[in-house]
């Protein structure tokens, strides 16, 4: 019974991160990046499958098991990082492909080990034995070293170069998006962090197996339910957010102009009233609006926009936009008595706002009080009229 509730434990935190992966990728806006993310979810999983089937005594019945190509610590890294980038920016490097080539040679490796050691293609009744004289002389002392430590290494490269990724395109979105919180790159950082847990895990359980001269499958039970846990809990975030797409920073939207268009371009941006020309156009009611769209828009491109917006006092982009948002509230404000006064977050998010903690800052920003303190003040004054 002991074997078998432990089975059952590790079944339920693999399955359910599986089908939760196969979702998102079914719903992802973000086709390339769920795909790299179900390849990581995948790879962590098949680490628990030698435990899952060892708990069943599948080792104990079938001893050339040893070496079945279930070690993907070579893909964790490579997979986490390529899942930002392709989230972070608008295509990967010519070679990513080369970031895999870790984890390609770990999988070939185990393979031709499972395969060729031993005979009747490694699954002869001897190859158990053969495997396990060529683990104790070769596999243990020599390969498994190299490979935590590349595993590792991998892991924490990625984990720190996916973050100068991540903080690079939370400064880059903040300038040109008019809604960055609906990108919740928070939860990317949470995501990063918990793939760190992940590693730091494996590395405290590799510290005990050599202290301890190797540890026991009901040992290592613990280290696989809790990284279970982890990776069915990333799966499920990724899930919630399958159907959410991240704008992408786009070369073109910075193509350099030819002379004549730049100077009719900033000739006009500067004769013309910005806020009107997005007002007329309803451009502020868009979510999605970046800065390189309204440069667009506006016949422009974004260098030329940001330049403009950044001359005038307190002024970028998203206080543009997020300002005649207010303004567009406001004006629907206005029209309405206490009595019949919409829901405050609806008509925000009906004039473009993507929460409601952006709309209560824009909101005290553009008139200098609280939302529902100038809705008050406003119903007073309506009623005296």
């Amino acid at each position: 019974m002991e074997i078998g509730w432990r089975t059952t434990v590790l079944l339920v935190t693999g399955l359910p991160t599986l089908m939760a992966a196969i979702m998102s990728l079914l719903n992802a806006r973000e086709a390339l990046a769920a795909r790299f993310f179900l390849a990581l979810l995948i790879a962590w999983v098949m680490l628990t499958v030698p435990y899952i089937i060892g708990f069943a005594g599948a080792y104990a019945v079938f001893p050339w098991l040893t070496f079945a190509p279930f070690n993907t610590e070579l893909w964790l890294g490579p997979l986490w990082l390529l899942t930002v980038r392709a989230l972070t920016e608008e295509s990967l490097p010519e070679r990513w492909w080369l970031w895999l080539a870790p984890g390609l040679m770990q999988t070939l490796y185990y393979t031709g080990c499972f395969l060729l050691i031993g005979p009747e293609w490694g699954m002869g009744e001897t190859a158990g034995a053969i495997k396990f004289a060529f683990s104790d002389a070769v596999h243990r002392p020599y390969i498994v070293p190299l490979e935590t430590l590349a595993g590792l290494s991998l892991i924490a490269y990625a984990s720190w170069e996916s973050w100068r990724r991540i903080a690079l395109y939370r400064a880059w979105i903040g300038d040109e998006h008019s809604n960055a919180e609906r990108v919740d790159l928070f939860w990317l950082q949470i995501a990063g962090f918990a793939i760190i847990a992940l590693a730091l895990m494996w590395v405290a359980v590799d510290v005990a197996a050599t202290l301890l001269g190797g540890l026991s499958y009901f040992t290592n039970f613990w280290f696989y339910s809790a990284s279970g846990l982890v990776v069915l809990w990333l799966a499920l975030q990724f899930l919630a957010r399958s159907d959410r797409r991240f704008p992408k920073p786009n070369d073109e939207e910075h193509a350099t102009l030819d002379e004549s268009t730049k100077e009719s371009a900033a000739v006009r941006l500067r004769l013309a009233t910005l806020e009107a020309m997005v007002r007329d156009g309803g451009w502020h009611f868009d979510q999605d609006l970046t800065l390189g769209e309204l440069a667009r828009r506006l016949g422009t491109n974004s260098s030329t926009l940001s330049a403009t917006l950044n001359a005038q006092e307190d002024t970028n982009f998203t206080s543009l936009i997020n300002g005649l948002r207010v303004d567009a509230v406001c004006e629907r404000l206005r029209s309405t008595t206490a009595g019949d006064a919409p829901n405050l977050l609806d008509l925000a998010l009906d004039c473009g706002f993507g929460s409601k903690a952006t709309f209560n800052r824009a909101f005290k920003r553009r008139t200098g009080r609280a939302p529902s303190e100038w809705l008050a003040q406003h119903h007073v004054q309506h009623r005296a009229d």
